[in-house]
């Protein structure tokens, strides 16, 4: 029958100078030196490139909802009616 692989296969992609292009910008955004020399690139480390832009993205996604609560609670009107809130009638003024 069939039997597992366990070993990984290494693989290379030859990179266009696009791509290239890409992971330079890639490697600003998420601050990593990928030590790109040649014109190819492992599959193993394009995982390892992907897994870097997820958590980069995870990153600035929570400093987002952070910054979008600190909005909410400090700078965003609320609607309410400031008689009905302080519980005075507006008839007293």
């Amino acid at each position: 029958m069939y039997s597992k692989v366990s070993e990984r296969i290494d693989l290379f992609i030859k990179l266009q100078e696009d791509e290239r292009e890409l992971l330079d910008k890639v490697q600003k955004i998420t601050d990593v030196d990928y030590g790109l020399e040649s014109d190819f690139l492992d599959i193993n480390d394009l995982f390892g490139v992907i897994k870097d832009l997820v958590w980069s993205y995870n990153l600035l996604e929570e400093k987002y909802q952070d910054q979008k609560q600190v909005m909410e609670d400090n700078y965003v009107f609320n609607n309410k009616n400031p008689y009905v809130e302080y519980g005075l009638n507006e008839k007293d003024f």
